[in-house]
Parts: C-alpha cells; sequence; structure tokens
C-alpha cells in the first residue's frame, strides 16, 4: 500500500491524504545547556591585547588560550615588557572571573529546578577541587534529573566522579 502510494506521488498523480507541506516555521534556537551557554571569550578585552602580540588561534578553547597567554606574559616579562605583561595578565583574570561568575549563576538555575539542596550548593561553591564548568555540564546530563530531592552526600559524590 505504501510502496503505490510512493509510486503514485513519484508519477506525479498524488494519491489522496499524501500532499506536501512546508516545513515547519524555524522558532529561537533553544539555549545552549551546560558550559555551551557561557560566552566564549571573542570579543574580550583579554583576546583583543593578546592578539596585539601574537595571532590568535580560531575556534580555541579557554583552556588553550589561557596556556598561549601565560607563555606570552613570561616572554613579555623576560624581555623586559612588564607593563605589557601586568596588563594582559589582568585582562585575563578579569575575563576569567566574569565567566566563573556566569558559570556560577547558571549552576546555581539548574540547581534550583532540580530541587537540589542549597546547603549543598554552598558546600560546592565553597569547595575548590571541581571546577564548575564540569560540574555545570553535569548538571545537564540525564543523570542530573535522577538526583532531584536526594541526600547532598550522593550529589557530591556523583559530582565528584571522573567522567
Amino acid at each position: 500500500m505504501l510502496q503505490d502510494a510512493l509510486k503514485k506521488a513519484l508519477a506525479g498523480a498524488s494519491p489522496a491524504g499524501l500532499v506536501a507541506s512546508a516545513p515547519p516555521p524555524a522558532g529561537p534556537a533553544p539555549a545552549p545547556a551546560g558550559a555551551a551557554a557561557l560566552p566564549g571569550p571573542e570579543g574580550s578585552p583579554w583576546l583583543e591585547l593578546l592578539a596585539r602580540h601574537r595571532p590568535v588561534p580560531a575556534g580555541a578553547s579557554v583552556g588553550r588560550l589561557r596556556q598561549e597567554t601565560d607563555q606570552l606574559v613570561k616572554e613579555l616579562d623576560k624581555s623586559g615588557n612588564a607593563r605589557a605583561a601586568r596588563e594582559l595578565g589582568q585582562a585575563r583574570d578579569a575575563y576569567l572571573k566574569r565567566r566563573e561568575s556566569e558559570a556560577w549563576a547558571l549552576v546555581k538555575t539548574r540547581w534550583a529546578e532540580l530541587q537540589l539542596p542549597e546547603r549543598l550548593y554552598r558546600r560546592l561553591k565553597t569547595e575548590d577541587d571541581l571546577p564548575v564548568e564540569r560540574v555545570l555540564e553535569k548538571l545537564h546530563t540525564k543523570r542530573a534529573a535522577t538526583f532531584s530531592g536526594r541526600a547532598p552526600e550522593p550529589v557530591l559524590a556523583w559530582l565528584r566522579e571522573k567522567a
């Protein structure tokens, strides 16, 4: 039956019930989840300063850009250009601090959505051994929903797991 309908459609005859329609209008793209929702360093004063001294690789991760900056700061210091090194280091630190602050805001929003204990969020934020971006990524997985309303210790153990 389906084969007959396809043959008729390909031959030019439109069988009843098979009518071509336009695709649905594209709405706004859904917001990216996890660390992808964080703004990239493009256009930041940090990258503008970095670009003055060496070409910035397109699409480079924040970690790679940070390493490039660290290396350049050392080179500038050795060459006697301490002022430029200090400006670049301060611009990098300001960007990373702002990014971390935005990441914690996203973590807190997701934390509330999952109805996880507020005390555990504060405890997690004060611990330095968990990178906020990894926490953010984990909170946007399917498994995160299974921890909704659970005791703090299993949630913390899951967040500490290396994946």
